[in-house]
């Protein structure tokens, strides 16, 4: 088998390295014997990263231009998984993390043909639930003085 890991919104290079191979360790430890792998694409990070939870008010964008790649990221995964899904026929497995999630949705989105993906864990995903099940969309929980009727 062979995971393939997607890290979330505002990190270094470094910290997505680190993350993977955290979670290949404890995978590890766990037993695996399959192929492990990471999915990096161009989150905010760097210099503004070590301000940006300081100025949150004065640079709210921040989130919104990672959010932004975040989505251009998929066709990018979507081809990255192709290639892998020729050598691992069935046994594919796809995880993201956080803002991760967006990209992973949007990889998987745009699938036109047969699903090449055997499983998908979304992990404290960035990106609303009824996103993957639209039959079912939660009730908008919004506190009264914030409401402004976007839809949900």
């Amino acid at each position: 088998p062979y995971i393939l890991h997607v890290h979330g919104w505002n990190m270094e290079t470094w910290e997505k390295d680190r993350f993977a191979e955290t979670m290949f360790k404890r995978l590890y430890w766990q037993g695996y014997q399959g192929h492990f792998g990471s999915f990096r694409w161009p989150t905010r990070n760097g210099f503004e990263k070590y301000f940006a939870w300081q100025n949150i008010f004065t640079a709210p964008n921040h989130f919104d231009r990672s959010e932004f790649t975040a989505w251009k990221s998929g066709p990018a995964l979507r081809s990255v998984l192709q290639g892998l899904a020729g050598r691992y026929d069935g046994s594919l497995f796809l995880t993201a993390h956080s803002m991760g999630n967006v990209v992973a949705g949007e990889a998987l989105r745009v699938t036109t043909n047969a699903p090449f993906v055997t499983g998908y864990i979304a992990m404290q995903g960035a990106i609303p639930a009824h996103a993957y099940d639209a039959t079912n969309p939660p009730p908008r929980i919004v506190p009264f003085q914030y409401e402004d009727n976007t839809p949900n």
